[in-house]
Parts: C-alpha cells; sequence; structure tokens
C-alpha cells in the first residue's frame, strides 16, 4: 500500500514564485533528547547561478545533519521546479517551547534570456522559511534511568551458541550488542554483566559508534565478556534488561536477554582443581591444594607490566 499525504502547505502556496524555501518537521511534540527530523527543501524554477543555504541556529538543542542533500523535481503550477532536500535532527535537550527560525537562502539567478552566460552577473535573490515551534516535553515521572526515547531497541547475544557444557578454568567469551534507532550511542547505557556465582567475569573493552539510518540516527554499543567457571555443576547466567521509552508507542518497553544454564564440569587435570593435595614424588615440591594454572589474563597482565617498566627505563636512558 502507498499512503499519499497532501502537498504540503509552503509548495501550494508558493507555487508559481522563482525560488522558494519549504520547511517540515516531525513530530511536532517531542520529548527531551528525542530526535526531531527536520528538513529545508529549496524549490527554483529558474536558473541558478549560485546559492548558499544557512544553518538552522537552534538554542537549547542538538543539531546533526544527516546524509548529502537529495535532488529532484516536481511539477507545480505549470512549472517544473529543481528541489533540493537538506535533512536535520534535533535533539532538545530542555522541555518547554522550542523555535526553530526559518531557515535562509541567499543567491544569485540568471536573468531571463542570458542562460547562464558568463558576462551576466545575475541577479540576487534571498528568500526565508517559515519559523517552526517544537513543544518539548518533560520525561515521564515513570521512565527509568538512563533516559533513552527511541523508535526501536534490540539488545542481544551469542549466549544460544556457546557449547552447553563448559569446564573449570576455560574461559568461554560471551558477546553482546544493544542497538537503538533514534539515539546516538552517548545516550546509550555501559554494557555491564553482573557477578555469576561459580565464574568470573572479565569485560573486554567497549566499542561504540553512531551512523545514518533512514532519517534517523542508529546507535550501537558492544562488548565481550570472557566468563571462566571456577567449580563443576551448573553455572546460571542471570537475565539481563534494559528498559527504554517507546516513542511510537509512548510507552516503556524492556529490551531483555534470557537467563541460561550451562553444566560445568571438571578440569582436565583433575589434580589442579581438587581440593586434596596429592602427596609429592621425591625430587619434587608439594602443591598447594586448590593452585591452578595461572589464567592467560594474569600472565598477559604480568607480561605487559614488565613491557612497561623495561620501556621506562629506555625512555629514561634515551
Amino acid at each position: 500500500p502507498l499512503t499519499v499525504r497532501p502537498a504540503p502547505t509552503a509548495a501550494t502556496t508558493h507555487a508559481g514564485d522563482d525560488v522558494f524555501i519549504e520547511v517540515e518537521m516531525e513530530p511536532a511534540s517531542a520529548y527531551v533528547q528525542q530526535q526531531v527530523r527536520y528538513s529545508i527543501r529549496l524549490f527554483y524554477a529558474v536558473n541558478l547561478l549560485e546559492g548558499q543555504i544557512d544553518e538552522p541556529q537552534v538554542a537549547n538543542a542538538d543539531l546533526r545533519r544527516i546524509g548529502n542533500d537529495a535532488q529532484s523535481s516536481r511539477m507545480l503550477a505549470d512549472r517544473r521546479y529543481v528541489v533540493v532536500e537538506r535533512r536535520y535532527l534535533i535533539t532538545p535537550q530542555q522541555s518547554g517551547t522550542l523555535k526553530i527560525p526559518g531557515p535562509r537562502f541567499k543567491g544569485r539567478i540568471a536573468r531571463p534570456g542570458s542562460y547562464g552566460s558568463i558576462f551576466d552577473p545575475g541577479s540576487s535573490v534571498t528568500v526565508r522559511g517559515e519559523e517552526q515551534a517544537l513543544e518539548v516535553r518533560a520525561r515521564p515521572q515513570n521512565a527509568s534511568q538512563p533516559w533513552m526515547p527511541a523508535r526501536a531497541v534490540q539488545y542481544r547475544d551469542d549466549a544460544a551458541a556457546l557449547p552447553q557444557q563448559l569446564r573449570v578454568g576455560e574461559p568461554v567469551t560471551l558477546s553482546a550488542e544493544l542497538v537503538a534507532l533514534g539515539l546516538t550511542a552517548e545516550q546509550l547505557p555501559e554494557l555491564s554483566m553482573p557477578a555469576i556465582d561459580g565464574a568470573q567475569v572479565y569485560p573486554d573493552q567497549e566499542t561504540s559508534q553512531t551512523a545514518d539510518a533512514n532519517n534517523n540516527t542508529q546507535a550501537t554499543r558492544a562488548r565481550k565478556f570472557a566468563i571462566v567457571p571456577s567449580r563443576p555443576g551448573t553455572l546460571e547466567l542471570p537475565e539481563r534488561a534494559i528498559t527504554w521509552w517507546n516513542v511510537e508507542t509512548d510507552k516503556p518497553e524492556r529490551a531483555v536477554l534470557p537467563a541460561r544454564s550451562f553444566t560445568v564440569v571438571a578440569a582436565a587435570n583433575a589434580s589442579a582443581v581438587s581440593g586434596t593435595a596429592q602427596p609429592a614424588q621425591s625430587g619434587e615440591e608439594s602443591v598447594a591444594p586448590g593452585a591452578a594454572v595461572p589464567s592467560l589474563w594474569r600472565i598477559a597482565a604480568i607480561g605487559f607490566a614488565v613491557l612497561w617498566v623495561l620501556t621506562l627505563l629506555a625512555w629514561r636512558f634515551a
């Protein structure tokens, strides 16, 4: 199905003019830190020699330009217009009425009959679009922290792809990702893992990015966690959830990662993880009960510390 909307008022009002500007804002009312789409369309039916559209100046709001200028054509009042569209995202930071001044275009058009000759300086033209008023609502009282007014949110991990049987002392890597449409990466919470009974958790460095997507921004945060079981039995990965505000339905929602269970078996070298010390053989040193081979993380940390000291000494001698 194709929904056909009425032509914007500005295009109907100015049809027949040589040059005019049309402004569109959606939605007309938004929450604090919710993204609002703002479009500027320049219509011209004459030979345009040069020109520039001033950037909107908006107080108490963040302005982000998305994509490149798009060019098309449209018939209005029996005249063919070239249409140049420029799109922005406005993120208000304060509740109340936000005034967005009308954009201004200033340029030069060729005189009739000159067809853009280099000897024709053209005539100057200045047009301005309509001012917009955005009603900014405060965050709802029942909204969670952090405040995430988004169009869609996905929270996912690869826990289902992990082996169902784990082994004591052997790490497994769990990858988690949070994706939100209508937010920037700075608005997303840091990804974390709660404490797991019977295991050690080592988080990796988090990565984040913000990209343009369908006249919105798409924010992504991703992180990996190394999980090292410390005893045989059942390992319970707890449920993790993030609450966000759906601006399409105007209701809070939860993005949930379900709890999962894994079976943990003893290490391959049982004596290394056994609670009872094995008697020392002749010529060998006794091993303390519960002693285990240092993990890869500890070895890496010690190696980096030694390299840091050597680098410091080399710099000192230099």
